[in-house]
């Protein structure tokens, strides 16, 4: 199977859009919920989340089945799939956090994060070497849906986890919106780790530091 056919199978999540209903825009930050409160979001579009200064706050979640551990805003919420917006599924979803007093879009949460899992096969580090290549065919893929969407950042080489990744940013435009993320492919025990990070481009430089520090305490093994 070709790695553009595999991975970002929900990297643009935002171009499937979500139900009209699936979220509750009662709440916002003009009129602020507690996290056992908070089930919506604001459609206004000059509201922008507030992240605080520092980056100690995060939460953990450890999913032991799937043997990874990963950290989000401890004001961010686990959240439904479908409220972020992934209708393109490719492989397995597993868990995602989204910012619930920030922007909503087409009934999506705009702030979020999201980890896929591929395993359907045993899958080795040569996927990564192919993502560059298939780097045309991803994008002509995604431009179907959205011709808007723009590598910011071709793929490029890292560690994650303390393996081998490869880390690319994107840019889409949705709703008379500008949306800019992260999409971070790793493979550790013979499986395919996807990690997804999203944001409305107002809120980017904000949260582009704790992304990246996310992505730093990555784990894989636990469990």
């Amino acid at each position: 199977m070709a790695a553009s056919v595999m991975l970002l199978g929900g990297s643009v999540m935002l171009l499937a859009g979500c139900s009209e209903a699936t979220l509750d825009p009662s709440s916002s930050l003009s009129e602020p919920a507690s996290a056992g409160q908070a089930s919506g979001g604001t459609t206004d579009p000059a509201v922008t989340t507030v992240a605080p200064e520092g980056t100690d706050g995060l939460a953990r979640c450890t999913d032991r089945r799937n043997r990874f551990v990963i950290h989000y805003p401890d004001w961010w919420r686990e959240t439904n799939l479908r409220q972020l917006g992934d209708a393109d599924v490719y492989g397995i979803e597993v868990v995602g956090f989204a910012d619930h007093h920030g922007p909503v879009v087409d009934g999506c949460y705009s702030n979020m994060l999201q980890v896929n899992i591929l395993e359907d096969v045993a899958y080795d580090e040569s996927v990564l070497s192919r993502l560059p290549g298939a780097l045309p065919e991803t994008l002509e893929r995604l431009r179907a849906k959205n011709d808007a969407v723009q590598v910011l950042e071709p793929w490029r080489e890292t560690q994650i986890a303390g393996v081998p990744a490869m880390v690319m940013r994107l840019s889409l435009l949705d709703d008379g919106r500008t949306f800019s993320g992260l999409d971070c492919v790793l493979v550790a025990e013979t499986r395919v780790y996807e990690l997804e990070f999203f944001t409305i481009e107002a809120d980017w430089e904000r949260y582009e530091p704790l992304f990246r520090r996310i992505l730093a305490g990555f784990e894989v093994g636990a469990g």
